[in-house]
């Protein structure tokens, strides 16, 4: 659901702003874009939670986190190591929209990490898995991730700019600026 959108961009997203959805793209005049995702599975006696810790559901990985301590979520006075995850996120978006990425690839990529994730954690014992078995399995899906990012980038090229995005003038200038600004 959290990567939906509203039928007159389906397809066009890349190209188009959309506030309509609930997966929004920035690149128009107003409104803004989609900067996290996250779905809470709340349990009596385990609470999981999926994040993206990225902007655009629509192409982002959802991985398994825990309320438990050295988790793979960053903590303050690591805002430098914060910075550089959201900006290899931002890269791999910024390459989306100049149609530098096999997207079909990328998207069956993501998928198929999903599967395992969700697999992985339908199997645990709450009351037999300690916090760092579980933040262990967190850690462990964010380095899948990263992985798999770093691969879709590889197979694209390096050069973030060589690409421009596809859409209208407005929104190709709102784009350009903004990756001048990362």
């Amino acid at each position: 659901m959290l990567r939906t959108h509203d039928s007159k961009t389906e397809g066009k997203q890349f190209r188009k702003n959309s506030l309509q959805s609930v997966c929004m793209h920035g690149g128009g005049l107003i409104g803004d874009h989609t900067t996290g995702s996250y779905i809470a599975s709340l349990g009596s006696e385990l609470c999981s939670y999926w994040v993206t810790g990225a902007s655009t559901p629509c192409i982002s990985v959802f991985k398994p986190v825990w309320l438990a301590e050295n988790g793979p979520l960053f903590m303050e006075g690591q805002e430098a190591a914060a910075v550089e995850y959201w900006k290899l996120r931002e890269k791999l978006h910024r390459f989306v929209m100049a149609g530098r990425i096999d997207l079909e690839w990328f998207l069956g990529e993501r998928d198929h990490l999903e599967e395992r994730f969700k697999l992985l954690t339908e199997g645990i014992n709450p009351e037999g898995t300690s916090t760092e078995e579980l933040a262990k399995i967190s850690k462990n899906a964010f380095v899948e991730e990263a992985a798999l990012i770093n691969q879709a980038i590889e197979r694209a090229g390096r050069e973030p700019n060589k690409g421009k995005p596809m859409g209208n003038w407005y929104f190709n200038h709102y784009w350009i600026k903004q990756n001048r600004n990362l």
